[in-house]
């Protein structure tokens, strides 16, 4: 992506206990000489996931402090200039990137959440864990006004997923809406 002269170069881990949680702090040491954005997502139990148990869940103060160990402290750090989202940003003291922890499960993040889905199909769908959509395939094709469209599918958004119910909206994978 560097040699491509992509910016910013985002890195998503998502850490499950057991299988690449000893891989942390490695991804974490990308961050020194490269101005690269790694960030670590707890496992979420959604799809072919639904059933996984929680003790699997690395929790980003886990991350975290796993990091801190190895680096030293973290200091709070911006995050890219674009595409921030719900990541929560530090830095290892002299680092070029920066590490971010995005928190479904132990933090959640729904009060400032600033993301909608909109699947192939036109289906807008306004929290990524909730079953809410808004058809704009049909509405567009009908003539009705995109603005109002969308300002209605927002002000329906939900406050708060329900992701800790394992209420996912019927997700088979997150991919299906570009998660």
């Amino acid at each position: 992506a560097t040699a491509a002269g992509l910016d910013p170069v985002k890195i998503n881990v998502v850490v499950i206990r057991g299988a690449n949680d000893d891989e942390v702090e490695d991804f974490a040491a990308l961050t020194i000489e490269q101005p690269w954005h790694v960030r670590f997502i707890e496992l979420m139990p959604v799809g072919d996931l639904a059933g996984t148990e929680f003790a699997r869940v690395v929790p980003s103060e886990e991350v975290l402090a796993r990091v801190a160990t190895r680096f030293g402290a973290l200091e709070a750090a911006a995050g890219p200039a674009r595409g921030n989202g719900p990541a929560r940003y530090h830095r290892i003291r002299g680092a070029r990137g920066t590490i971010g922890v995005i928190t479904p499960l132990t933090h959640t993040y729904c009060d400032s959440c600033n993301r909608v889905r909109l699947a192939a199909d036109g289906r807008l769908r306004t929290c990524l864990y909730g079953d809410h959509e808004v058809n704009l395939r049909d509405a567009v094709r009908a003539g009705e006004p995109l603005r109002l469209l969308f300002e209605r599918a927002l002000a329906e958004k939900p406050r708060e997923h329900e992701l800790l119910k394992l209420k996912v909206g019927g997700l088979k994978a997150l991919s299906e809406v570009g998660g």
